[in-house]
């Protein structure tokens, strides 16, 4: 090959590396759902301090590397709360682009409101007047279900296996050496199915009430469904019959349940 081809080759390649990389940080994150309060507010200074919150959140950018940030603007009855938590297995810059983008899209989807929470496969972001995301039992929640049921005879053991698998992630994330309390797993649920778990809790959160975040907010729900997400100011859980994270970072995997697996088949009334 001539030095020209090698040089053109060479271009081209480079080209259309460069290509990928503006187009994948072109895209924009995946959306899931949000809550708006109805509860409106007229104060000037509310809605200026929701702004500088957001302008905070998505601006400081020595905090992205973290994957969370909790801050406060205004005092006393004008004191707003901001937050973001990325999902622990991406990177700063993927963190940076999803709260920026969430950042732009609170204004447009609830223009006024005094609290707000969104949620993107990537990132969460939220604002209250209210100190919410310390709060293990705040009842402001992100609900999302798959659209496939499970089959009737399998529904007691999947429900029961779910919850047994979010149990193991709960207590990891909560007892968490790292930072940012996250973390995933998956077992067997037959010879041919498997199943994945992730659960994530505000860092600044105290082991016992990140565990005790995610006990209430997936112990009152049944799993019939092969995949869903709840997502609540201080943590967030999820379940999928398909890997929906870097699995280089997953616990230990188990054995099929009735194969000696601790999967149970009932649970404590705690979960």
């Amino acid at each position: 090959m001539s030095d020209y081809a090698s040089l053109n080759s060479l271009f081209f390649l480079t080209f259309f590396i460069t290509s990928l990389r503006a187009y994948a940080q072109l895209q924009d994150p995946i959306y899931v759902g949000h809550v708006c309060s109805n509860r409106i507010s007229t104060n000037t200074s509310d809605n200026s301090n929701v702004g500088s919150v957001l302008i905070s959140l998505s601006s400081n950018t020595s905090l992205f590397s973290n994957g969370s940030n909790i801050i406060t603007e205004g005092q006393n009855h004008d004191k707003v709360f901001g937050v973001f938590l990325c999902k622990g297995d991406i990177s700063a810059e993927v963190c940076h682009e999803c709260v920026a983008f969430a950042s732009k899209a609170a204004l447009k989807r609830c223009p006024g409101g005094k609290e707000f929470l969104i949620q993107y496969d990537e990132c969460m972001l939220g604002y209250s007047d209210r100190n919410i995301f310390m709060d293990p039992d705040a009842t402001t929640a992100i609900i999302t279900w798959s659209n496939q049921n499970v089959t009737a005879e399998q529904s007691g053991r999947f429900n029961a296996a779910v919850v047994s698998l979010l149990k193991k992630s709960a207590e990891e994330a909560a007892n968490s050496k790292t930072r940012k309390k996250f973390a995933v797993n998956k077992s067997d649920f037959t010879l041919s199915q498997t199943l994945y778990t992730s659960v994530q809790c505000i860092p600044d959160l105290t082991g016992e009430d990140c565990l005790s975040c995610v006990q209430q907010s997936i112990g009152k729900l049944y799993f019939n469904k092969v995949g869903g997400r709840f997502l609540v100011p201080s943590c967030n859980s999820r379940y999928e019959i398909y890997p929906f994270y870097n699995e280089t970072i997953e616990g230990t995997v188990l054995p099929p349940p009735g194969s000696g697996s601790s999967i149970a088949t009932g649970f404590s009334s705690s979960w």
